[in-house]
């Protein structure tokens, strides 16, 4: 995924808040729904225990690794681009 996500921040040349951004949210979203699918295709017994050794919810764990993983990866094709990038106000 982070190759896809750093693909994309190369070829589309955004400004780099909006490369994180769209990184973060894709990225993010793709991992919260395979969680839910384990979670729903194993009656919960893996989120029940995790949520027992650690404070916060899987799912928000998830969406956070996740998206920060896409977020820079994507940030990081935008940067390794180098040419000039526009302004967004």
């Amino acid at each position: 995924m982070a190759i896809v996500a750093f693909a994309f921040g190369y070829y589309y040349n955004l400004p780099g808040w909006v490369s994180f951004l769209a990184g973060f949210i894709s990225v993010g979203l793709l991992w919260f729904a395979k969680a839910f699918y384990i979670d729903i295709t194993t009656q919960s017994i893996l989120s029940d225990k995790v949520n027992k050794l650690l404070p916060l919810n899987l799912f928000v764990m998830m969406i956070l690794i996740g998206g920060l993983v896409g977020g820079f990866a994507a940030l990081t094709g935008t940067v390794l681009k180098g040419k000039k990038q526009p302004r967004y106000y």
